[in-house]
């Protein structure tokens, strides 16, 4: 009997030493930055959630409180695919020069342990972050976004002057090799005192968004966007999940890292006016003022327009009735576009 007892305590005290053993090791590469996963219960007991204000999902109040990143990724044929697009909250996707077209993504509510490839910022990607007072990542700039940063005292962080928050990767060649993580870059932010809660949400968002009786929808199953000098975005719409596939060039627009296609559960598209202003092909994009937009989400699209009274104040995106548009929570693409652009909506 003596024997059977402590055999019993035996095995107790090994499956404990079992549990809290493998419960406090520590996991290599990508998990060593995760957090375990509680139990729903507890999990709602011991933390207080809220809606992220740039993408309308339900998180933790710690993760949309903090400051947003807005990164500078690249787009040239050398550096696709991506990595760590998915977790953006926000993307716009602007022209640069050379007819192809620039990343800026912003994140606040999720972490994405690799980001890139990094690459070096303009003045009209610069006054699109402005809208969300964020810390700006990037590697270098131009002349123009130079004076821009130095003008604004804006908070940055330059691959050029605080390179331990960036490497580079061998499978690819340089410049197209330079990458990032969010729990770095969160790191520089802590250490230079930089953090501050987000400003107001932006956007107004719904499960079911409702409009006017009066506004004209047109099915949006696929959206194709060919800007000047051929190169094309497409989306694809798949009602069971409510989101749009994403494909570029002709191609599934896939995540380096996972290799899972990209989605986007909103798109806006916004026309602006678009010139050279140098030999090097450079651009200025009349992103002030108003123009033309269209909204598409949920395998519906319709017009609308968008304002914005200075650089230091958000886009405004309204309907055909004058109402500010409302978006299902989730990822949101912005295009930016000049009117020279071709737009195709099919059903």
């Amino acid at each position: 009997m003596k024997m059977l007892k402590r055999k019993s305590i035996s095995i107790f005290l090994s499956l404990l030493l079992i549990f809290l053993t493998s419960g406090c090791a520590k996991k290599e590469g990508k998990e060593s930055y995760r957090l375990p996963r509680l139990p729903w219960t507890l999990k709602k007991k011991i933390s207080q959630l809220t809606f992220c204000p740039l993408c309308g999902e339900e998180v933790e109040k710690f993760y949309a409180n903090r400051r947003p990143l807005a990164i500078i990724m690249e787009n040239h044929p050398r550096s696709r695919p991506q990595t760590g697009l998915d977790k953006a909250c926000i993307v716009y996707e602007a022209l640069v020069e050379g007819e192809i077209t620039r990343f800026l993504a912003l994140y606040l509510c999720k972490d994405a342990l690799i980001v890139g490839p990094i690459r070096s910022a303009r003045p009209y990607l610069i006054d699109l972050s402005l809208e969300y007072s964020p810390v700006l990542v990037h590697c270098g700039q131009s002349w123009e976004a130079f004076d821009r940063i130095e003008e604004l005292n804006f908070p940055t962080i330059n691959q050029m002057w605080r390179p331990k928050a960036f490497w580079r990767i061998k499978k690819r060649k340089a410049p197209h090799n330079l990458y990032t993580s969010t729990p770095r870059l969160r790191e520089v932010i802590k250490d230079k005192g930089w953090e501050k809660p987000p400003r107001v949400s932006r956007f107004l968002f719904e499960e079911e968004p409702s409009l006017s009786p009066k506004i004209p929808l047109t099915p949006a199953k696929e959206v194709r966007i060919i800007y000047p000098g051929g190169y094309k975005v497409t989306y694809q719409y798949e009602p069971e999940k409510k989101s749009y596939l994403r494909f570029m060039a002709g191609k599934p627009h896939l995540d380096f890292r996972t290799g899972r296609q990209l989605r986007a559960k909103n798109i806006i598209i916004q026309y602006a006016l678009t010139s050279v202003i140098d030999r090097e092909g450079r651009l200025k994009l009349e992103i002030e003022g108003k123009g033309e937009a269209k909204i598409i989400w949920g395998g519906k699209a319709f017009s609308g327009r968008w304002y914005k009274k200075d650089p230091y104040t958000s886009t405004s995106f309204f309907d055909s009735e004058d109402n500010l548009i409302k978006l299902l929570p989730g990822q949101t693409w912005i295009q930016i576009v000049p009117p020279a652009a071709k737009i195709e909506i099919s059903s």
